[in-house]
Parts: C-alpha cells; sequence; structure tokens
C-alpha cells in the first residue's frame, strides 16, 4: 500500500506506511506537564494526544526537537507522521 498527502491541493509526501513512520521517527515525543501549563503548551505545540490524569496532563508531541526540558522520544503513529509531514514540510518527514 502507498499513502500519499496533499495540502492545499498539492502533493507534498508520498510513499509506503513504514517508510512514512521512519521519517517522522525523532519528531515525536511524549512529556507530562500540570494541568495549569496545558494550555501554554498547546498553545505553543502540535499536541497529538493529551490525557488528564490526577498527576498531570501526559502529552505526545510532534516537534522536530524536543519540546520540554522533560519530553522523551516517543514511537509515532500514522496521524503524526501526518502532522510531521504537514507542519514541518522542510524535514525529512516530507518524503516524496
Amino acid at each position: 500500500s502507498h499513502i500519499v498527502v496533499m495540502n492545499k491541493g498539492h502533493r507534498i509526501a508520498s510513499a509506503a506506511p513504514d517508510r512514512f513512520l521512519q521519517s517522522a521517527r525523532g519528531k515525536v515525543w511524549e512529556a507530562m506537564v500540570p494541568s495549569d501549563q496545558f494550555a501554554g503548551v498547546r498553545s505553543s505545540f502540535r499536541v497529538s494526544r493529551a490525557l488528564h490524569r490526577a498527576d498531570g496532563v501526559h502529552l505526545r508531541i510532534v516537534n522536530p526537537q524536543p519540546p520540554l526540558a522533560d519530553a522523551c522520544p516517543a514511537e509515532p503513529d500514522l496521524e503524526e507522521a501526518f502532522i510531521c509531514c504537514v507542519n514541518f514540510p522542510g524535514s525529512a518527514a516530507a518524503v516524496s
């Protein structure tokens, strides 16, 4: 199978799913922030997932560099690879 990503009518990426995921490796991060800091983080970074728990908000963030000091690298899923490709077209995620 093959994935093609379009943005504003233009093809920006085309690759097999494994290659597409590989291109997003190193650009997805997991972190936890206190609930009162979540809005600021969400407005500064591309948050792909947020789980509100008693100890704070557990996040997955798509960003070329670590977005927060305590962020840990995470394996991307296809949605995060898409986010990376569309939002960071100059990165390796823009597979052709």
